[in-house]
């Protein structure tokens, strides 16, 4: 294996040289079940629904850039 230099900054992988598995060996193939709750039926899997507050955040974080921009625009007015 080649290797390289070590800092906080990279990641090592491990590359195994051998395979686990012969070339020419068919691979197998089955179902394996969806791990669904009792009582449910196909088409009934959704993503969760999320109990967040994105309307109130988005609100804040819009009229807090807003305030910033009045700030920046305020201090850089010449002042006679």
């Amino acid at each position: 294996m080649q290797h390289g230099v070590m800092s906080p900054f990279t990641s090592f992988v491990a590359v195994e040289e051998q395979p686990a598995r012969p070339a020419d060996e068919k691979l197998d193939t089955e179902a394996v079940p969806t791990l669904l709750p009792a009582g449910s039926r196909d088409g009934m899997l959704r993503y969760p629904q999320t109990a967040t507050a994105w309307p109130l955040l988005a609100a804040l974080g819009l009229s807090g850039l807003v305030l910033a921009l009045a700030m920046l625009l305020l201090n850089r007015r010449p002042t006679w």
